[in-house]
């Protein structure tokens, strides 16, 4: 059983980091170079920001990683449901 989760989990690793390539980088460069380039704008988001405790992120992340997981292990879910229906049908047919 750990080691399933094991695998599990290193499954989510690779999907978090797929993601993280996909969406992540493109977003932060975006922000970026939006608040290197344009100064005010880039003053009223730091201004805005310290209001917004940081646990916010915590709780998004949190989401993010239920959700991966739930995808990852719901992957795994249905290759062994294919796996036992190929299975079925073979008995079947014998």
């Amino acid at each position: 059983m750990a080691r399933f989760y094991l695998s599990i989990f290193s499954d989510v690793l690779r999907e978090l980091l797929k993601w993280r390539a996909i969406t992540g980088l493109p977003v932060l460069l975006f922000v970026g170079i939006l608040f290197w380039f344009n100064e005010a704008i880039g003053k009223w988001f730091f201004e805005k920001w310290e209001g917004i405790s940081h646990l916010w992120a915590l709780v998004s992340f949190g989401f993010g990683g239920i959700w991966i997981f739930l995808r990852v292990n719901y992957g795994r879910f249905h290759n062994l449901e294919c796996e036992n229906r190929t299975l079925r049908d073979k008995q079947n047919e014998g």
